[in-house]
């Protein structure tokens, strides 16, 4: 019977070499995910809202949500995920009133769902942000427009600004 032979010296170095390079390079992403859990979606919006002029009482307000990941994992928006995504804009009738607002109580003037025409959603991969651009004419006046990302376990994202659309000489 013959027993088994111990490995050369040249083949045990070269195992332990690739041994040592594979944890080398996988030190950073299994200690991420198993000791610190980074790997999370951190999410956010930004709404930002700009006027063209269409005549004395009209305007074209343009509209760029913008959807940013900050986190270190890809974020899919719509698809197979159960997700909500909506535009509103509120007419303000009297700002010049010393009261707070309320939004619920102003007049809707629109209300749009960004996910209509991505059937298939979108991915915003890490550190990335995906602008979605959306314009409708509107009459002077102060708006106030909302964006709202609603999630399926029902946690949700929202922005919102107040604009004053009017007809005066630095938006032409």
């Amino acid at each position: 019977m013959k027993l088994p032979t111990l490995p050369s010296t040249e083949r045990l170095l070269v195992v332990l070499s690739f041994l040592g390079l594979g944890l080398f390079y996988l030190w950073t992403p299994i200690s991420e995910l198993f000791l610190t859990d980074n790997f999370v979606e951190t999410m956010s919006l930004h709404l930002e809202g700009e006027q063209h002029h269409i005549d004395k009482d009209r305007q074209l307000l343009v509209i760029h949500v913008k959807s940013i990941n900050k986190g270190t994992v890809p974020i899919t928006i719509g698809k197979d995920k159960k997700n909500t995504f909506t535009l509103e804009i509120r007419k303000i009738e009297n700002p010049s009133t010393p009261s707070w607002l309320n939004y619920d109580k102003m007049e809707k003037v629109n209300q749009l769902d960004l996910l209509k025409n991505l059937k298939d959603g979108y991915v915003i991969e890490s550190n990335n942000f995906y602008d979605d651009v959306e314009g409708i004419p509107l009459s002077n006046g102060f708006y106030w427009v909302k964006t709202k990302l609603t999630f399926e376990n029902g946690d949700f994202l929202d922005d919102s600004v107040v604009v004053n659309l009017t007809d005066d000489e630095e938006s032409k």
